[in-house]
């Protein structure tokens, strides 16, 4: 078994070609996403971008100490800013605005960590043109969190909302607004990650951002139990996904888009759908199978199937029972590299919970 695993210093020309990509995010500097979520991306060699609140760390025993950031970054994943305080930049003064986006990353410096990019707390202030003038004059780049794709391209004559305000796809938020179970939730990760197939098939022009908070089994609002994540990190794994981080994002001044660093790619295909329309697209064949048969509003009027081309994306279905039988494995991609051993990855599968590798056994 093996991966498509690359951090910033392992690209190569072309390598961005491979078109199933992702970028993976945490929010808020929980001691959980230390604890937790770290050592289920180390087994897959997996590296995040990780948004910090300076005045958050070591606030208690459920944050990560500057201790255990610096390791992390150490250990090659991207640490980055999310303000001071938390606060709405939305519904700040200017003057505290200035102080939350440029003081955060002072805190940063003085702790040795140069942050590439920025976090828009409860996405305020990322589609404010004043706010993000802000921004702009502190960080190369800013993410939100209000789509499941990141379009690369620029539809407009000023870019600089493409650059600072780029998309990412909160795990929680949904999560949380369609009450859905860690089977249900599955089922949507596997549909927005694999949503990107139909843009990426000439080159790479929209990537997955995926957002979480909590990486535990508190049952918080916020919160991803650590089955239900390993689960969805495995299937990135088992489905030859190259993983990214924030830093591996470049903007082309002179060609005013968005890119993978390391990619041979020319721009990105421009994206002509309104908001919309984008939606849409990644809600198809969303019909998800629940034993309270809950379905949302935009699945049920879409009824495109999820094929591309003459290859069929695995489902979670598909992806469940090939584990649960322990029968013929997906067939990795070519050019498939591991930094680590692939005995500990074939080991994790039978580690995973009945609950989860066998959750579609219903009719």
């Amino acid at each position: 078994m093996g991966s498509n695993v690359y951090g910033s210093s392992q690209l190569t020309n072309g390598i961005a070609n491979q078109q199933k990509v992702v970028i993976l995010t945490f929010d808020d500097g929980y001691k959980s996403q230390y604890s937790n979520a770290i050592p289920v991306m180390d087994k897959y060699g997996f590296k995040a971008t990780l948004y910090i609140v300076c005045n958050y760390v070591g606030s208690g025993d459920n944050r990560m100490t500057w201790k255990e950031i610096k390791s992390l970054q150490q250990e090659g994943h991207d640490i980055a800013s999310h303000t001071m305080n938390h606060n709405d930049l939305s519904k700040l003064p200017a003057q505290e605005v200035e102080y939350e986006v440029a003081q955060s990353k002072q805190c940063l410096l003085d702790q040795g960590i140069n942050p590439k990019s920025f976090a828009y707390p409860f996405n305020g202030g990322s589609d404010d043109p004043s706010v993000i003038n802000t921004v702009a004059s502190y960080y190369g780049l800013a993410r939100t969190a209000t789509d499941p794709l990141a379009f690369l391209s620029c539809d407009s004559s000023d870019c600089t909302a493409n650059r600072y305000s780029i998309m990412g796809w909160s795990h929680d938020s949904e999560r949380k607004n369609n009450v859905y179970d860690d089977q249900q939730m599955l089922e949507r990760f596997v549909q927005v990650v694999n949503s990107q197939n139909e843009y990426n098939a000439n080159g790479v022009n929209v990537v997955p951002i995926l957002i979480w908070h909590k990486i535990d089994n508190s049952n918080d609002e916020y919160s991803t139990s650590i089955d239900l994540f390993e689960a969805e990190i495995k299937y990135l794994y088992d489905n030859g996904f190259t993983v990214f981080t924030m830093a591996d994002l470049v903007y082309d001044d002179a060609g005013k888009y968005l890119k993978i660093s390391g990619s041979d790619d020319g721009a990105p295909i421009k994206n002509q759908n309104n908001f919309a329309a984008r939606v849409a697209d990644v809600e198809e064949d969303t019909a998800l199978s629940t034993k309270d048969g809950l379905v949302t509003a935009d699945a049920e009027s879409s009824g495109e199937d999820d094929t591309v081309g003459e290859e069929e994306t695995p489902t979670a279905r598909d992806y469940d029972i090939i584990s649960d039988k322990d029968e013929t494995k997906l067939v990795e991609p070519p050019n498939s590299q591991s930094s680590f051993n692939d005995n500990e990855a074939d080991e994790t599968e039978s580690q995973l919970p009945s609950a989860i590798l066998q959750f579609l056994d219903e009719p």
